[in-house]
């Protein structure tokens, strides 16, 4: 199931990220994490996240359908800023009023 030549929010997607992550244990203790969702995520057009108990907090980033990266994100080291940057990488669009806004976080 993806979302690839899709418009989303004034943006057409190729190229998008998908978190997977258990939505409570796991989670819990990792407070970046859950702020980097709660707050960043909303602001990209092309990231999205999916939850399934007991999985382990990782990041995939896919290229014309295909997955090409992989990366674990249950580190509590983390944080919010380290997660940005490995969205950013992975070619996570910021939505055009997230632009237009200004960020929060910054991945320098």
């Amino acid at each position: 199931e993806t979302f690839l030549g899709e418009e989303r929010e004034g943006v057409t997607v190729g190229r998008f990220v998908i978190l997977h992550s258990c939505p409570q244990c796991k989670l819990s203790r990792l407070p970046e994490l859950r702020q980097f969702i709660k707050e960043e995520v909303p602001k990209y057009a092309n990231v999205e996240v999916k939850y399934e108990f007991g999985r382990v907090p990782k990041m995939y980033g896919f290229d014309a359908g295909e997955r090409v990266k992989e990366v674990d994100v249950s580190d509590p080291k983390l944080k919010v800023a380290d997660v940005v940057k490995i969205v950013e990488e992975m070619g996570a669009v910021l939505k055009p009023e997230a632009v237009a806004g200004g960020k929060t976080e910054t991945a320098s």
